[in-house]
C-alpha cells in the first residue's frame, strides 16, 4: 500500500502518489502491513487509507497481504485476518470481496508470469 504514515495519520503526499500508480491499468494495490503500519489492529486509523485505494484502485485490483511473520510484532494472524475483513468495503459485492481475499491475487500473478498458483 506505499507504506504510509498511518500512525501520524497524513494522506499526503501518500494519497497523490497512489493516485498516480492507480492511473496504470496494470499496477494493482495489495493491503499488507496494515496492523504494522497502525500499531495494532486500529481498524479506524487504517479506514482513510483502505478507503483511498479502495476508490482509486476499485474492487479488482486489490490483493490481500498479511507480511506474515512481520506482523506478528503488533498483533496474532488472526487479528491481521479480522482486520481485512473489518476493512473491505461493504459497497462490495461478495465476489468482489472474494477478489480481494484471492482471486484477485491468483489473476494478478497468473497475468505477470508465475504460473505456479
Amino acid at each position: 500500500m506505499g507504506s504510509p504514515d498511518v500512525r501520524r495519520g497524513e494522506l499526503e503526499p501518500w494519497a497523490t502518489r497512489m493516485g498516480e500508480l492507480a492511473s496504470f491499468p496494470r499496477v494493482y494495490c495489495k493491503w499488507s502491513g496494515l496492523i504494522t503500519a497502525a500499531g495494532g489492529a486500529d481498524a479506524e486509523a487504517l479506514a482513510p487509507y483502505i478507503g483511498r485505494t479502495a476508490e482509486l484502485f476499485g474492487p479488482s485490483r486489490i490483493l490481500f497481504g498479511s507480511d506474515w511473520p512481520v506482523a506478528l510484532t503488533a498483533g496474532t494472524y488472526r487479528d491481521v485476518v479480522r482486520l481485512f475483513e473489518r476493512l473491505l468495503p461493504q459497497a462490495w459485492s461478495e465476489s468482489e470481496r472474494d477478489g480481494a481475499r484471492r482471486a484477485n491475487a491468483r489473476r494478478f500473478y497468473m497475468e505477470t508470469g508465475d504460473r505456479s498458483l
